[in-house]
């Protein structure tokens, strides 16, 4: 309802009324999106209610929809632009990865957005996993070269032997050189009995597998 002139004691209190002004368009949320207003709304701040807002995205950053949004009653769905600034390779990462140019000896050190990235181990060290990486938002994650030979897991590993990690190293790609890890049968298996132990330690690239087998009494239940 709307307010009403109120009458105490021969004086008259007046309601206050303000402009209604729910979507406020803050320097954080600018921040956080990588987005400014654009020059069209000059320095306005606030919205009303299904007032188009459009944003342009801040130098080095792109984004692939539309940035233009609405002022809902609930807000702003504030849009945001991604990263394109290239990716710099240092030596100093590599150094700390054990890692090289694969294009050396007159390599580029500056890789575009999405451009993929090829490393070679230095001399002496092995390889745990892709040496391949793709430069994404600015940032560059760098393989890992190891002095001693890892011992890699595949599920080509797992299938021979019927066995899976267990859930603390669920996400293990590879094991580094002493590394124990344990292992155990995939649903439906179980432990041969002349198997390996099912927690095994990995020696310069090599590991035992433990071993299972079908188990008939799960399958007949």
């Amino acid at each position: 309802h709307d307010a009403l002139p109120i009458c105490n004691s021969g004086e008259i209190t007046y309601p206050s009324c303000e402009i209604s002004r729910p979507c406020q368009v803050t320097p954080e949320k600018l921040t956080e999106h990588n987005i400014k207003l654009h020059t069209k709304h000059g320095d306005k701040k606030y919205f009303e209610l299904d007032a188009s807002i459009e944003f342009t995205c801040k130098p080095g950053f792109k984004k692939p929809e539309s940035l233009i949004t609405k002022c809902k009653q609930d807000g702003i769905i504030y849009p945001t632009c991604i990263n394109i600034s290239p990716c710099r390779i240092t030596q100093e990462a590599m150094d700390t990865h054990n890692l090289e140019l694969e294009d050396e000896p007159d390599p580029k050190t500056m890789y575009q957005n999405n451009e993929t990235v090829k490393f070679k181990c230095k001399q002496k060290y092995f390889e745990a996993g892709s040496l391949e990486e793709k430069c994404l938002n600015g940032k560059i994650m760098y393989p890992k070269c190891m002095r001693e030979k890892p011992c890699l897991v595949t599920e080509k590993f797992f299938a021979e032997f019927n066995i899976e990690l267990s859930p603390e190293y669920k996400n293990k790609t590879y094991l580094e050189h002493h590394e124990t890890v344990t292992f155990k049968c995939r649903e439906g298996y179980k432990e041969h009995m002349r198997s390996a132990n099912m927690s095994q330690v990995c020696e310069k690239g090599v590991i035992s597998q433990p071993q299972c087998i079908p188990d008939s009494t799960a399958i007949s239940k």
